[in-house]
Parts: structure tokens; sequence; C-alpha cells
């Protein structure tokens, strides 16, 4: 998002402390969560993933529509990826290195997120963006959707529109310029 919206940053490593002290890290993110930022512009200090973009879509006036009912679909779609694709998402990760007790509550997350995907997927076939133009909920839901396969063992072949619309993600110059910088 920051690519994309042409806003200077420095990315730090919030678990090296040679970058950033704990201490430091805490006041700007008190859950010691990542991501997080800290606007030196205007002294805002921000936690979760959904909060920092939607800073950074009013801060640079995009990604966020201005009429009413595009706007709300677009916070909408944002918060289903915090409540639902990322909450299940997540869950898979964290419980899969619990061992086979837990197998019932992995694949709980695992139905919750077949049943985003196709919801997402169905979305996605009647549009090429998920709030009709490109806007946070695209930003917002990219990371996790594309980690799906991996994570949850969820083939992203079942979802046509899904791959589609990672692929035109992926092209857009800021996530390309940010995939490169991941792959440093």
């Amino acid at each position: 998002m920051l690519e994309e919206c042409g806003l200077p940053y420095t990315e730090i490593d919030a678990g090296d402390p040679a970058e950033v002290p704990p201490e430091d890290y805490l006041a700007i993110s008190p859950t010691g969560a990542v991501p997080a930022i800290n606007d030196t512009d205007t002294g805002i200090s921000l936690f979760e993933s959904a909060a920092i973009l939607l800073y950074l879509a009013e801060k640079s006036s995009r990604f966020l529509p201005t009429d009413l009912a595009s706007r709300t679909v677009a916070v909408q779609w944002l918060i289903f990826d915090a409540a639902t694709i990322g909450t299940s998402l997540l869950g898979i990760y964290h419980l899969s290195y619990l061992g086979d007790a837990v197998q019932p509550a992995i694949e709980n997350y695992r139905n919750d997120l077949q049943s985003a995907m196709e919801l997402l997927d169905a979305t996605l076939e009647a549009n090429d963006w998920i709030a009709g133009d490109c806007s946070i909920a695209d930003f917002s839901l990219f990371p996790f959707v594309g980690m799906a396969e991996d994570f949850a063992e969820l083939p992203l072949s079942r979802y046509p529109s899904i791959e589609s619309w990672l692929k035109r993600m992926e092209q857009r110059p800021g996530v390309r310029r940010s995939l490169l910088k991941i792959g440093e």
C-alpha cells in the first residue's frame, strides 16, 4: 500500500533489537503485533493492518472510494479479511505446530476459509477488483489469500477468479516493487 500510494517510508525489522528496541516498538504497537507504523509527518502511530490501510488511504486520498456505497463495500471487505480470512489462516498456521490434538480446530478454520474463498471467488467473478475499483480491500486480502494454498493446503486452482485477481495484483507497479523487496 505504501508503494502504491507513493508515500515515503523506512522499513524496520521489529524483531531486531538493534533496529528498534522492544520498548520503543511497544510504544508504537502496544500489542507487539506487526505490522505497525509511526508516521513522523503527523506523529500518528498505528498497529493492526486494517487501521493502517484506512489511514494510508485517507492520507494519500487513494484506494478508498469517496461515495458512501463504494466506500462501505471496500471497508466491509477489509473487515471480512481481518475477521475471517486472516483469522482462519493464522489459526491454521499456529495450530499446525501443536500436533494432532488440535486437528478438529484446524479443520474448522479450513472450512471457514474455504467458505470465505468461495464467496471471494464469486465476487471476483463479476468484478476485476473486490470493491469495484482497486481499494484497500484488495491490499488487505492479497497477502492472506496468496498464502491459502501453502498454509491451508487449499488449492487456488479451485478459485479461477481469485487466481486471475492475484495475477492482476502482482502486476500493479507498487505491488511488484514490494514483492521484489521481500525477495531481497
